[in-house]
């Protein structure tokens, strides 16, 4: 199946928009993405420099190696991401320069514009040989205007004995919907520990054995976002048919 670079976009906006960065700093990173890899997952560096990957980990070890060691597919775009989230935590590939001082953790929370942060992933992450890119910036601004106001997802870890449809019954989508959010051709190969990003109905119906807890942890958001976003004050009180909001009005 063909790559389609929006849907690409629109699954790291999501993935990372659920872990906190700001709409600014992950669009940002997607400007860089696109002038390194075409936003394509699976990608060997066209200049033959060893570099792979939606940043073009250089070596390309660097990311198969981490991904061998957690079980996880190294070609997976969700794979990917879970790797720059790992970088993240751990101090690893972004260091902060004199002319963009931001941490990598400020700049996952930075509301500055899509293109000064294009400059600084630009200098702190990729630091390639050529740092006079102001084609990152431009693409990270268009990604801004079509992405920041897109649809919610929410992530689901694949568990032992998941199916694609198992999990789509369970959220109530189909498959075919879990396999355009997810890049996915085949639907029997997905394996244990691999991320899903699933749209968020606006809505939800409850239904009998649902408790807000239950129900706050299938759709990723807590217990006192329901209760606020639906006028709940005993969390105890909730009944079948009632339908609750899932985002904030």
């Amino acid at each position: 199946m063909a790559e389609n670079i929006t849907e690409n976009a629109n699954f790291i906006y999501q993935f990372f928009r659920e872990r906190n960065w700001t709409s600014q700093s992950i669009c940002s990173m997607l400007g860089n993405m696109q002038a390194e890899s075409g936003l394509i997952a699976d990608i060997d560096e066209l200049s033959g420099g060893g570099g792979y990957g939606l940043v073009q980990w250089t070596p390309k070890s660097k990311l198969t190696s981490w991904a061998d060691a957690n079980g996880l597919d190294y070609k997976n775009i969700g794979t990917q991401c879970q790797r720059i989230q790992w970088e993240l935590a751990n101090s690893e590939q972004y260091y902060k320069t004199t002319n963009y001082p931001l941490t990598f953790k400020e700049f996952t929370e930075s509301t500055l514009t899509p293109t000064y942060l294009a400059e600084t992933f630009l200098h702190n992450y990729e630091r390639p040989a050529n740092l006079n890119q102001p084609a990152r910036g431009v693409y990270a601004e268009e990604w801004y205007a079509l992405l920041a106001n897109q649809t919610q997802f929410s992530p689901y870890t694949i568990q032992a004995g998941d199916t694609l449809f198992s999990i789509a019954n369970r959220f109530g989508v189909t498959v075919a919907d879990l396999q355009t959010w997810n890049q996915i051709s085949d639907p029997n190969k997905i394996v244990v520990g691999q991320i899903l990003m699933i749209s968020k109905p606006p809505t939800y119906t409850v239904k009998a054995g649902d408790t807000l807890s239950s129900i706050a942890a299938l759709y990723s958001v807590t217990v006192t976002e329901l209760q606020t976003w639906n006028h709940i004050v005993d969390t105890n009180k909730i009944s079948v048919g009632q339908i609750l909001n899932l985002f904030k009005s």
